[in-house]
């Protein structure tokens, strides 16, 4: 069986590079991949040369960036429904979202946080500000699609969600992600985890805010 010297994948890390993937895991592995067709073209008898160029055209045009992007993807769709099942145990001992009170106005006031992780709360209109204890679940409280991720100077994420009935939800100061801008969410799926201390408010320190725009 034909293998490639130190120097071949030198030269076709080297190359790859040049066609823009990046110093990563993903790059090493399709590294591998790659080499491995090369090799099997050497043994049907091609050159160095003429392997490496029948293996990368096999990929299409552009198709090692695709490739790199579609893996880069599907690694995060599994990691992402990793964290959720690992979170499972936290979310399944909590309530899933709440009518925490009704105000002066008579209006129930719907919240994305379940009730045992609230220290203390306020409502402004529309804008709810949280103090939570760390690490708590945060809920989607209708079913929608995640139409904007932003990180924000402070290190924490604002998420806005678009519901089926028009309505655009945002998660403020949200600490780790469990979605993806375009994420499909179901009403009471976690989208989330909160609770950090931001030390960029008031006094109060609140640490979560969620805000409800029609």
């Amino acid at each position: 069986m034909i293998e490639l010297s130190e120097k071949q994948v030198n030269f076709i890390l080297k190359d790859i590079r040049l066609k823009g993937l990046p110093k990563s895991k993903l790059t090493d592995e399709l590294l591998d991949h790659i080499c491995c067709g090369v090799e099997k073209e050497m043994g049907g008898g091609l050159n160095f040369k003429e392997a490496y160029q029948k293996t990368i055209v096999n990929f299409g045009p552009n198709g090692l960036i695709k490739t790199h992007q579609e893996s880069k993807s599907a690694t995060e769709k599994i990691a992402l429904k990793k964290k959720t099942k690992t979170f499972g145990s936290m979310v399944a001992a909590s309530l899933v979202f709440l009518v925490l009170a009704v105000n002066a106005k008579g209006k129930a006031e719907i919240s994305p946080i379940s009730k045992d992780r609230i220290k203390t709360h306020y409502s402004i209109e529309n804008k709810f500000l949280y103090q939570i204890l760390p690490n708590s679940p945060v809920f989607a409280i209708d079913a929608g699609r995640i139409i904007n991720i932003s990180r924000k100077k402070n290190g924490f994420y604002a998420v806005e969600l678009e519901t089926t009935n028009d309505k655009k939800l945002i998660y403020n100061l949200v600490s780790d992600l469990f979605v993806m801008n375009g994420s499909r969410v179901q009403r009471g799926e976690v989208i989330g985890k909160a609770g950090v201390n931001s030390n960029i408010h008031s006094s109060e320190e609140f640490n979560f805010t969620f805000e409800i725009k029609d």
